[in-house]
């Protein structure tokens, strides 16, 4: 049985936790609505309506949890779905364990949208390009 961890563990998150909740989930908030922001200038641009494509994030192990996200999809009429695990590098107890919840969630489905993955961007040019830069002004 834990006796130590989850006590320690707890003050841990109480030191980083803010008045919005968890810093996983503000910035992940956060990161959607710019992605939101930044797809509908692109779609704009194309002649498109800012709304043609939709943004949802998801928590593997919270809330909003995948499943709820797919719907969310589903039901936006969405029949094609990109899944950006935002973990940089691919690893089966990170990425494949999101993809196995995605996959978990389109059993249960009688009309499946087509899904295509980002298994990892490590090595990505933009991701480090993004990295430098980032690093370079917090620096």
């Amino acid at each position: 049985m834990l006796r130590v961890r989850p006590a320690k563990s707890a003050r841990k998150y109480a030191a980083i936790w803010s008045n919005d909740g968890s810093p996983l989930l503000v910035h992940s908030v956060r990161q959607r609505s710019l992605v939101m922001g930044l797809l509908g200038e692109r779609l704009k641009a194309m002649g498109l309506p800012a709304d043609f494509a939709q943004v949802e994030m998801a928590m593997r192990y919270g809330n909003p949890a995948v499943p709820a996200a797919i719907d969310k999809l589903a039901a936006a009429g969405c029949d094609r779905i990109l899944v950006v695990p935002l973990y940089p590098q691919y690893a089966a107890s990170t990425t494949a364990s999101a993809m196995d919840a995605v996959g978990a969630r389109l059993r249960g489905m009688r009309r499946v949208p087509a899904i295509r993955s980002i298994d990892c961007f490590h090595d990505d040019p933009a991701y480090i390009g993004a990295l430098a830069t980032a690093s370079a002004t917090t620096g």
